[in-house]
């Protein structure tokens, strides 16, 4: 009897995955244990090994995406038929914004019945630099002469397909936006303290980024303010025991978020090496599901980019994500009266209003800014 091969689920949010390439001929003999097939989901690449013995009927097709359990091959006996089946329908991706489609303009004459193509020799070279073909186009100008517009409506689109991680992208952040009640709130933070700590460490084997400073602080404040550390369930508002802060990686093709676990449990060494480690797995695509599973809170940087402050949108099932943007100088006035400069940068909270209102979600974000100020109490572990 014929075994079905279906897409996998990988994770518990793997909703649907994309086939990258088959790595055994049709027909072939398989073996458990043997890599049939490479897929993208929305978070790793990964082989997918046989479990049975068969001969391979191959149903996916490269590129194209199938939710999980969807039937895209069959392991056969030798000299079986393939079943009848209903057509593998490949997974919708989500909907990009579809390009305008250009209404065929109307020739306010016919063109010259000789055959000839009316059109001026500096529009001849656009198109020709275009690829485009003219015998294809009617023009909108008299007697049906080629306009330069004629062109523009006439050239071709690049559409990319929103599939894989892009497409998940997609759903989830629209999603997140229809089903919580987002806000942001902006408020500076100053590092001169964490600048001196991070001086006095110069030399150690591992020296924390000014981000690891801020995910420490993060995951302190996340312990003093539980309901941050929280997601909604049909039950109600959950708090969260573990405290696993996400790290936004930003890649070509989309944006990653691996996860630290037990950050408040970490020394400020101790979470700059993990950083360090999912930020170059996470870019070299060697990412383990379990890397990117169990978040409870995300930190989002987009200050290597000049970046002051912003609105970040939340990875659900969190209710909040920080944004850090770009440290700076900013001239103060002392007690004496004095103007002094101090470094200095903006943290943007976004928060699900359904569960903190505005002034737990600023006490919340207070905290972080005050541990900042205290870099020995990044150290502390519980």
């Amino acid at each position: 009897m014929a075994l079905e091969f279906i897409m996998p689920k990988l994770g518990l949010t793997m909703e649907e995955g994309t086939i990258l390439e088959w790595l055994v001929q049709d027909g072939a003999s398989i073996t458990p244990g043997m890599p049939v097939l490479r897929i993208e989901t929305d978070k790793v690449e990964s082989d997918v090994e046989a479990i049975d013995t068969g001969l391979l009927h191959r149903v996916g097709v490269d590129g194209e995406s199938y939710p999980c359990g969807a039937v895209i091959g069959y392991l056969l006996a030798q000299g079986e038929a393939v079943p009848t089946q209903t057509s593998t329908t490949p997974a919708q991706a989500a909907a990009p914004v579809a390009a305008p489609t250009a209404q065929a303009p109307v020739a306010s004459a016919p063109a010259p019945s000789d055959g000839r193509i009316l059109i001026s020799p500096n529009i001849r070279r656009v198109a020709i630099e275009k690829g485009i073909d003219l015998s294809s186009i009617v023009g909108s100008g008299p007697d049906g002469r080629i306009m330069m517009e004629d062109l523009e409506t006439s050239a071709p689109k690049e559409i990319r397909r929103m599939t894989g991680m892009r497409g998940t992208i997609a759903k989830r952040m629209h999603a997140s936006l229809q089903e919580m009640a987002q806000l942001t709130l902006f408020m500076d933070a100053d590092l001169d303290a964490v600048m001196a700590d991070r001086e006095s460490r110069q030399g150690d084997a591992s020296v924390p980024g000014f981000t690891d400073y801020i995910i420490a602080a993060a995951a302190r404040a996340l312990r003093l303010h539980p309901i941050a550390n929280s997601q909604v369930t049909a039950a109600g508002i959950e708090l969260l025991t573990d405290i696993n802060v996400g790290l936004a990686v930003s890649l070509d093709d989309g944006l990653m978020v691996p996860v630290v676990r037990n950050t408040d449990s970490l020394s400020l060494a101790a979470l700059a090496v993990e950083t360090k480690r999912l930020a170059g797995a996470a870019r070299s695509g060697s990412l383990a599901l379990a890397d990117l599973e169990g978040g409870t809170f995300s930190v989002s940087a987009l200050g290597m980019f000049g970046v002051d402050g912003f609105t970040p949108v939340i990875n659900p099932p969190n209710v909040a994500i920080l944004g850090v943007g770009r440290l700076r100088d900013d001239l103060v006035l002392n007690s004496s009266g004095a103007v002094s400069s101090v470094k200095r940068l903006t943290l943007s909270l976004t928060w699900d209003h359904r569960v903190l209102d505005g002034a737990p979600a600023a006490q919340f974000c207070q905290s972080i800014v005050q541990l900042l100020a205290d870099p020995v109490a990044l150290n502390a572990t519980h």
